[in-house]
């Protein structure tokens, strides 16, 4: 009679810790008032990120120059490489190039239109380059805000986990001293056995939850931010500047996918890893939207997501330095006016 109590104590004790581990603590909503439990993301860290030239400021947001379609203009870029077409039509420079190609063509005729179509070439990459670098800081910057809350679940987990070994083993001894000392008064009682039993269920039990993962509750408020343009396509509030976002939207060969698509491919197969497939649309819920309620899991997958991003933005970088390098050997290459 006494093993079957503690039997089904016992298994209410591990049903209960298996419930509390698989309740989902992800919401959409930011609670007016976070638990006390909960940890909370400074919302002014997401300012402290935020680039001074976001939005409508910077040479980056300045209007660009339409595209060429003319066929005769498109005849005298013909000698440039189709790689640095790609960037000088996203950075609204292919006329420029036409007007420095042609000042070149003829130095001694045009020699203001060349050192003005120079200086200007060379002054809107340095700006654009200066944009792109910005913005690499800026998506830089969110991913160490979530790296640091990522090592604060960590730190607490520890932290819990030293707390429940610590009582499990107290627990542990105090039940077989306090069995011991019962045993020696050489009573017919099953106190000593008891005690005993119980003893060693509440140490299993604290034991089981020391090595249950954490659920950790965060609440986390991103008003700014950088995934939405990716999913839906659009930047209308211009999170990117407009020749970054053109650059995530054209692909780089007819045979190939855009940037965008890549990451849009890198980010899913991040939260299929992750989480099943009822609890998907709840997770993209809340990295799409201006805040919520995270699990350490989904703050993993959030940081995830900031590092592909981030491998896209360096790969636009490259692709400046190719236009950058053509320009260079350009202007290397004229004659001073």
């Amino acid at each position: 009679m006494i093993g079957k109590p503690t039997s089904l104590a016992t298994r209410a004790l591990l049903t209960a810790l298996a419930a509390s581990g698989c309740a989902t603590l992800v919401s959409r909503s930011l609670p007016a008032r976070p638990p006390r439990s909960a940890f909370v993301v400074d919302p002014f860290a997401n300012a402290d990120c935020r680039r001074t030239t976001a939005g409508r400021r910077g040479v980056g947001y300045m209007r660009l120059d339409e595209a060429v379609d003319d066929p005769a203009l498109l005849a005298e870029l013909a000698g440039v490489p189709a790689d640095v077409r790609r960037v000088a039509r996203a950075a609204g420079l292919e006329r420029s190039l036409i007007e420095l190609l042609r000042a070149q063509a003829t130095p001694a005729e045009r020699p203001l239109e060349l050192l003005a179509a120079r200086l200007y070439v060379v002054t809107r990459i340095a700006a654009l380059e200066i944009e792109l670098d910005s913005l690499l800081f800026e998506a830089d910057c969110y991913d160490e805000q979530v790296e640091t809350v990522l090592l604060e679940l960590e730190r607490r987990t520890r932290k819990q986990q030293m707390s429940l070994t610590i009582a499990s083993t107290a627990v542990s001894a105090i039940a077989a001293l306090g069995a011991g000392l019962w045993e020696l008064r050489r009573t017919d009682s099953d106190g000593p056995a008891v005690l005993g039993i119980t003893g060693g269920a509440a140490a299993a039990a604290l034991g089981f939850a020391a090595l249950a993962p954490k659920r950790d509750r965060i609440v986390f408020a991103h008003e700014r931010n950088l995934f939405p343009p990716i999913v839906t396509g659009e930047d209308p509030e211009r999170l990117y500047p407009p020749f970054v976002f053109g650059l995530l939207t054209t692909p780089k060969t007819a045979e190939e996918s855009t940037p965008r698509e890549q990451l849009l491919a890198d980010w899913q197969h991040i939260i299929r890893d992750t989480f099943a497939p009822p609890d998907r649309a709840l997770a993209e819920a809340v990295l799409y939207s201006t805040g919520g309620t995270y699990d350490g899991a989904l703050v993993e997958v959030r940081e995830r997501m900031y590092d592909a991003l981030k491998t896209q933005l360096n790969a636009i970088n490259r692709d400046f330095e190719v236009l950058y390098r053509f320009t260079t050997h350009l202007l290397g290459d004229a004659k001073p006016p």
